[in-house]
């Protein structure tokens, strides 16, 4: 469960930081798992926002938590030190740990840039 988990709250976050649908085809695919359904619109939306906002305004080692809003799910979400690429693209690296209430998170690690409309996509 907590693999899928992870997957799924990777979709989450892709789709919520690429900016619609047809900004990036196919890139939330790289995500998604077949336990997408595990969380509802509403926490999809809510983890995206609250990743954008952390990112964009956390201090690096600024661990920043939150429960999405059926309960379901916990999130801590800690970005590191921004740096900006060759193209000017500003990108963090984070670490992010996420459990069903009650019970151990699954931690992961990535990389986000932020994109010209002021969100951040998840590449890796």
């Amino acid at each position: 469960m907590k693999v899928e988990l992870m997957a799924v709250v990777g979709f989450a976050i892709l789709a919520g930081c690429a900016g619609g649908p047809s900004s990036n085809p196919g890139k939330p695919a790289v995500a998604a798992a077949a336990a997408t359904q595990s969380l509802n619109d509403a926490d999809k939306a809510f983890v995206a926002e609250k990743f954008n906002q952390a990112m964009e305004t956390s201090l690096s080692g600024q661990t920043t938590s939150w429960t999405t809003p059926s309960g379901d799910y916990q999130v801590q979400l800690t970005p590191a030190k921004a740096y900006q690429k060759a193209d000017d693209t500003y990108c963090r690296e984070f670490t992010q740990a996420i459990g069903e209430s009650k019970q151990a998170p699954s931690t992961t690690h990535g990389t986000a840039c932020r994109q010209s409309d002021g969100t951040w996509q998840i590449v890796g």
